[in-house]
C-alpha cells in the first residue's frame, strides 16, 4: 500500500558536473573527480585551485553519483571534499526517496540506461531520457526496511567470504 510508480525527475535533482579545462588542472588543490576515479581505472586526481567553481559542484563524503557517459555506475563518495566533473551526476534526493534505495535500484536502472544509450565513441544517455526512467516508490518507511534487509545480506556475503578466503 502506498507504493507508487515514479520517473527519476520526479524523485531527486542531478546536477552533471563542472566543465573542468585541461588548463584548470593542477598539481595541488582540490581533486576533481573524473569518471576513472571512481570506476577505479585510475588512482591519480586532477586537481584545481580555481576559486569560481560554484558550490553546487561540491562533492561531500555520502554522496550518490552517477556516472552516465562512457562507462555507466552508481557510487557512494567515500573521501574528502572534490569537485565533480562532467559526465558525472551528484544526486540531490528529493524527500521521496532515500540515496540508498536509489543505489540499491541501481541494476536496473543502469539497465534502462544501457538500453537508450547513443553515440559512437562515447555512448551516453540524454537528460531527457534519463529523465523519464520509472522506478518504483515505495513510502520511504518501506525504502528503510529495503535497505535494511539488502545491508543484512550484504554482511552475511561478506562473512562467507572472509570464511572462505581463510581457507
Amino acid at each position: 500500500e502506498g507504493w507508487k510508480v515514479g520517473t527519476l525527475l520526479d524523485i531527486a535533482e542531478y546536477i552533471n558536473g563542472f566543465p573542468f579545462k585541461p588548463t584548470d588542472w593542477k598539481l595541488s588543490g582540490k581533486k576533481i573527480i573524473r569518471i576513472q576515479n571512481l570506476t577505479g581505472t585510475s588512482d591519480i586526481y586532477n586537481f584545481t585551485d580555481k576559486k569560481d567553481v560554484p558550490e553546487k559542484y561540491l562533492v561531500r563524503r555520502g554522496n550518490l553519483l552517477i556516472s552516465w557517459s562512457a562507462t555507466i555506475g552508481f557510487y557512494f563518495w567515500a573521501d574528502d571534499d572534490a569537485y565533480l566533473n562532467q559526465h558525472i551526476f551528484k544526486v540531490v534526493p528529493s524527500e521521496m526517496v532515500l540515496k540508498e534505495y536509489l543505489y540499491a535500484l541501481r541494476t536496473k536502472i543502469i539497465e534502462e540506461i544501457t538500453g537508450n544509450v547513443h553515440g559512437n565513441t562515447m555512448k551516453h544517455i540524454t537528460k531527457g531520457r534519463f529523465d523519464n526512467i520509472k522506478i518504483p516508490l515505495p513510502p520511504i518507511e518501506v525504502q528503510k526496511e529495503i535497505v535494511g534487509q539488502i545491508e543484512v545480506k550484504q554482511k552475511l556475503i561478506q562473512h562467507a567470504e572472509h570464511g572462505i578466503q581463510k581457507l
